[in-house]
């Protein structure tokens, strides 16, 4: 009996407590024939910010459906260089063959054996009969779903090894082979977001290999109070009319979309790319800003000494899409509303969380005047505002990818931002309502 492991959903039921968990990369603990024991932790399946370890739910042998790095997405596909493919399980157990009652074990000797010499003739070299369910490609034989994927995706056997108890190829030595062959070209992940590839000059390739560390980042503080004077003069008057909120980091994260998209300024809304196995780097720069925001909480975190587990909700990221379409501030204003008012009330949809270019957090809203962030993988650009005093006095800061820009960018890209908020995003504000 087959048994699956995975993240658990209507099909496998595995995994339980997962039915939120989306997308996200696998790594296994147990190799493919391994024999392991209910409750051995067999793979991690990491998302971002957090992963989840999944355990044997039985002894027996483990078959794997996927290699480590793999991508699996909950809405179907096989997010890698194997193309789209159905998502199964992570893999299957195959478990020892259910006791027999003794009184029918003498009955059933004799015609177990006749069946199992019948469904398993000596391994000498495989035939293929006019009634044999095998196929056979370049002489090795290939079960049909395989020889499907093959004939329909143009591949050819040359890499592919067969694992087949017999030495037929499986469907998941086609995708094994296919993304081996294909390794050279894998770039990147976010491969719906509208971009342009650009080679890294010598220079760069060389200040790229002299860091370190590759995220760097500086504080600038400046005075946003026209902002604060906006949002008390009009915001009651501006939130009745339209039925958003003027609220500051708002205007500061519209004005960011705004100048993120200026040439000089493009590099943090793209992501250096290095390529290991093809030995290459490459600039992928987006055509469209896919607005992330910081979504937390500060849900209780979850310890079950018991299960000797830990859980509950962590950061998340949401993600306005195509946010540089929303030039009208009110429009932006009621995206973002609309996008954070899901997650409230845990209705986010897979597009919300996925896919972000250039991130934004309201350091804020849980009163932090400034912190240290992390760049996410496949984005070069971070912006953190902090608490805004009475005063008007702010910090803003901005976290970048080293190899992408230099400090000067902090100073810069800030100013920009700060200026563009109070001198043009404000006064558009205020005109709204003939002001």
């Amino acid at each position: 009996m087959k048994i699956p492991f995975g993240i658990g959903n209507a099909d496998t039921g595995t995994a339980a407590g997962t039915d939120d968990i989306k997308n996200g990369e696998i790594t296994f603990h147990a190799a493919h024939g391994a024999e392991v024991k209910k409750g051995d932790i067999i793979a991690t399946f990491e998302m971002e910010k957090t992963s989840v370890d999944i355990a044997a739910p039985v002894a027996g042998m483990i078959e794997l459906s996927f290699k480590n790095g793999d991508r699996w997405d909950r809405e179907g596909v096989l997010e890698s260089s194997s193309g789209i493919i159905l998502a199964p399980p992570f893999g299957f157990i195959e478990t020892e063959k259910p006791e027999v009652p003794e009184e029918r074990k003498e009955d059933e000797k004799g015609e177990s054996a006749e069946a199992e010499a019948e469904a398993n003739p000596e391994p000498t070299l495989p035939q293929k009969t006019a009634n044999s369910p095998r196929e056979e490609i370049s002489g090795i034989p290939i079960i049909p779903a395989a020889r499907e994927i093959m004939r329909t995706k143009g591949i050819e056997p040359e890499g592919i090894t067969p694992s087949g108890p017999r030495g037929e190829i499986l469907v998941r030595d086609v995708v094994s082979g296919e993304i081996s062959a294909k390794k050279e070209s894998l770039a990147y992940t976010k491969t719906s977001v509208p971009h342009i590839r650009l080679k890294p000059s010598v220079e760069w390739l060389a200040v790229a290999k002299n860091l370190i560390g590759i995220v760097a980042g500086g504080t600038m503080e400046f005075n946003i109070k026209p902002l604060l004077t906006l949002r008390n003069d009009i915001g009651a008057a501006y939130k009745e009319r339209y039925g958003v909120e003027i609220r500051p980091w708002a205007i500061l994260a519209h004005a960011a979309v705004q100048i993120v998209r200026e040439e000089n300024f493009r590099v943090l809304n793209g992501a250096w790319i290095t390529n290991r196995a093809a030995g290459s780097d490459e600039i992928i720069l987006y055509e469209t800003v896919n607005l992330g925001f910081s979504y937390d909480r500060g849900e209780n975190i979850l310890i079950d000494r018991a299960k000797g587990t830990i859980s509950g909700p962590r950061l998340r990221i949401l993600t306005l899409h195509g946010a540089e379409r929303e030039i009208d501030p009110k429009a932006f204003f009621a995206a973002a509303s609309s996008l954070i008012a899901r997650a409230d009330v845990g209705k986010s949809t897979h597009q919300d969380l996925k896919d972000w270019t250039f991130v934004v957090n309201n350091l804020g809203a849980l009163r932090h005047e400034s912190g240290v962030s992390i760049l996410t993988k496949e984005i070069s650009g971070m912006m953190n505002i902090g608490y805004a005093r009475d005063d008007g006095n702010i910090k803003l800061q901005l976290f970048f990818d080293h190899r992408l820009c230099d400090g000067t960018m902090v100073t810069k890209f800030l100013t920009r931002v700060t200026e563009k908020a109070i001198q043009e995003t404000a006064p558009a504000i205020r005109a709204c309502l003939g002001q």
